[in-house]
């Protein structure tokens, strides 16, 4: 998935999940057993404002909805049947992503939701803030759709069941439980008995009782407008436990529970929240904890890569760092320990023969010449197939950068003419070959050297990018990997790559439809900026996102 897709689909099932001012005996937690496997509920409400401004980035599909179905009814007949049922959905559900529009349907943004497991099974359960609203929204898709949802019902509930497209596929269940909507699915004698994921029947002990997310959220400074928790434990223990005939159909053979819980172990838990939501930034952090042993060694690997990460602010950047002789170390602790148990469930045999000396032998000898690299491009333009105007530079780390231009030179043997040395004035690159592979935009590719390593930069100010970019500062606790862009650069290159793949006859024009809609959200986003680093607790995910 594209990282602006993914920002927009995690922070709109967040912001429409609300909250109400206190979680009561009613609350969707009081129906999650507190040993759920799973979770993401708030817990707080999030300011209408906010809600709205976050929710507007998708204001440009409304728009281009009514273009999408267009072209699903021209071709309906050639669509399979899970697309076609699609059709109506989208048809009763045009124009409606947004606060108001939430509202037309029923539901109720600023009112308490839950994702959570009962066992294995998932189920969803959010407050309705008009039920008429909602079954008049479903009487409408069946109304387009020619064919009435199947009615039935336990224990006096009545419910939606939606069979799958084969015997063996789950049925979704859609109901109205006094204020709440409830969808989940229904694996029959395998799975949960239907009562416990409705919630017509509620666990001994709930996630309200146990306050699990509060502590969650005070332990990690997370706000409680959205918190999601991963126990591999107790999803371990679901797999062996009362759920066994769901594992049993899930996974590939009985190794597999045994040594999916092992991994459980070293792996316990994945968390993420908001550390900050406001209507014009927030800030999310999610983290995979690792046995202590395991974080400990991980922390050695991260290695700093000048401007990566940092201050130094460009249009668009990528990079990663890492000392590749204590990954290669690492790796080969933890193959060591495969070695000695080998794994027998085949979702796991791929680990037993990695990291062996032959495959870790490249990084041992990479590791005296290359610790990182970082690309950050601060001029683009790009309407047709190729870009009008580039100016980019790319900086290698190193902790020997004499021997790094040494090993260039095997392909790039026009390096043995240039005087380059540390602090040095940039120097004229012929590209050689490696020309062809250049946008014709770019300009004649400058190249310098410094103590931190080496750069090669390309457009105008190619001297003075360099210099720059060289003598960039990495940030005291240095990423393994660093992504960052501000949403106008990234809406060129998205919309350039569309244009290579193009027809030569088609490459140029404006983008349409959905290609549109993302250009036009991509320009309300000021700047994305997403990090991975190492800690004591594990692999930190960071995030900031701020809009114009």
């Amino acid at each position: 998935m594209k990282l602006p897709q993914a920002i927009v689909f995690v922070m709109i099932v967040a912001l429409v999940a609300g909250c109400s001012k206190k979680p009561d005996a009613d609350s969707p937690l009081a129906f999650a057993p507190a040993t759920t496997p799973y979770v993401f509920a708030n817990l707080k409400p999030i300011p209408k404002p906010v809600l709205e401004s976050w929710l507007a980035l998708a204001a440009p599909y409304n728009q281009v909805q009514g273009e999408l179905l267009a072209a699903l009814r021209a071709d309906l007949a050639a669509l399979p049947p899970a697309l076609r049922a699609l059709v109506p959905l989208l048809e009763v559900t045009q124009g409606k992503l947004s606060y108001a529009g939430l509202e037309e349907m029923g539901l109720r943004p600023d009112g308490l939701a839950a994702v959570y497991g009962v066992g294995l099974v998932p189920v969803l359960r959010m407050a309705l803030g008009d039920a008429g609203k909602f079954r008049k929204l479903v009487a409408d898709y069946e109304q387009r759709r020619g064919v009435a949802l199947p009615v039935e019902e336990i224990e006096g509930q009545a419910y939606w069941r939606i069979a799958g497209p084969a015997p063996e596929v789950p049925a979704l269940i859609l109901a109205i439980v006094g204020e709440h909507l409830v969808a989940t699915a229904d694996l029959g004698v395998k799975g949960p008995p239907l009562a416990e994921l409705l919630g017509l029947r509620r666990p001994e002990r709930s996630l309200r009782d146990s306050d699990e997310l509060a502590e969650l959220n005070a332990a990690y400074d997370f706000t409680p407008y959205g918190t999601f928790l991963l126990d591999n434990r107790r999803l371990a223990g679901a797999l062996s436990g009362k759920d066994a005939q769901v594992a049993a159909t899930l996974l590939p053979s009985p190794a597999c529970q045994t040594e999916l819980a092992g991994l459980a172990e070293a792996v316990p838990r994945a968390v993420a929240g908001y550390e900050e939501l406001e209507a014009k930034s927030l800030r999310m952090n999610a983290v995979v904890e690792l046995r202590e042993d395991l974080a400990r060694a991980l922390q050695a690997v991260p290695a700093p890569v000048p401007g990566l990460g940092g201050s130094d602010r460009v249009g668009l950047e990528v990079g990663a760092g890492a000392h590749l002789d204590k990954f290669a170390d690492f790796l080969q602790a933890r193959s060591a320990a495969i070695a000695a148990a080998p794994f027998q469930c085949q979702w796991l045999r791929a680990f037993n023969a990695a990291g062996d000396s032959q495959q870790l032998a490249p990084l041992y000898m990479a590791a005296g010449s290359v610790t990182g690299v970082r690309l950050a491009v601060t001029e683009l333009h790009w309407e047709g197939v190729a870009p009008q105007a580039l100016a980019a530079a790319v900086v290698v780390a190193s902790p020997n950068p004499g021997a790094l231009i040494g090993m260039m030179q095997g392909f790039l043997p026009q390096l043995a003419s240039l005087n380059l040395h540390p602090g040095g004035e940039p120097q004229r690159l012929d590209p050689g070959p490696v020309g062809a592979l250049l946008p014709a935009a770019a300009e004649t590719p400058y190249i310098a050297m410094s103590e931190q390593g080496i750069g090669v930069a390309m457009g105008g100010d190619a001297p003075q990018q360099l210099a720059t970019r060289l003598g960039a500062t990495a940030p005291a606790v240095p990423p393994l990997f660093h992504m960052a862009y501000d949403g106008a650069m990234y809406a060129q290159l998205l919309r350039g790559m569309r244009n290579m793949a193009l027809h030569p006859g088609q490459a140029g024009k404006a983008p349409v439809g959905l290609d549109a809609a993302l250009a036009e959200m991509l320009a309300g986003i000021d700047r994305v900026d997403v990090g991975v680093t190492a800690s004591a607790r594990g692999i930190e995910l960071r995030e900031r996102v701020t809009l114009k």
